[in-house]
């Protein structure tokens, strides 16, 4: 694995963490293959939850939705939007700690019916990311302090 994988791992680990602080009865689903497999974190309750952790949104009002990825050696794989099997986004900001919860059918709606602007991000790595910038405040959803 390369070292921006492994940042990028630590840097989502972290969010994973402040989570299991704030909810302690979700079960930790992340390290199981099958939940791997569908993009999801956590099970808490009824709902599915997959945590991203940002270091931008403060400064942007933006969340970072991936789509896809481009390998530097031209293979595709699919974003965590695109494979993600949870009914709820916790997209936490690494800045203050607040946790947005989003349904994932909103920020699907949201997609499709407003084709937010694209964005590339394109890490040390020979990697090219490719998403959308959508606005955290134009979706509806609930913000809670970890």
């Amino acid at each position: 694995m390369s070292a921006v994988w492994e940042e990028a791992k630590a840097k989502g680990d972290i969010g994973e963490s402040l989570f299991k602080l704030r909810f302690p009865n979700a079960k930790d689903v992340s390290n199981l293959r099958e939940y791997q497999l569908i993009d999801v974190d956590f099970i808490l309750g009824e709902h599915l939850i997959e945590v991203k952790y940002d270091s931008v949104i403060h400064r942007t009002g933006n969340m970072f939705v991936e789509d896809y990825t481009t390998i530097f050696n031209g293979n595709v794989h699919d974003g965590w939007y695109r494979i993600t099997g949870a009914d709820t986004l916790c997209y936490i900001d690494a800045e203050d700690d607040s946790a947005h919860f989003i349904s994932m059918d909103t920020l699907r709606s949201y997609i499709e019916k407003r084709k937010p602007a694209r964005a590339t991000c394109r890490p040390n790595n020979g990697n090219t990311i490719v998403g959308w910038l959508v606005p955290i405040a134009r979706i509806p959803h609930k913000t809670i302090k970890l």
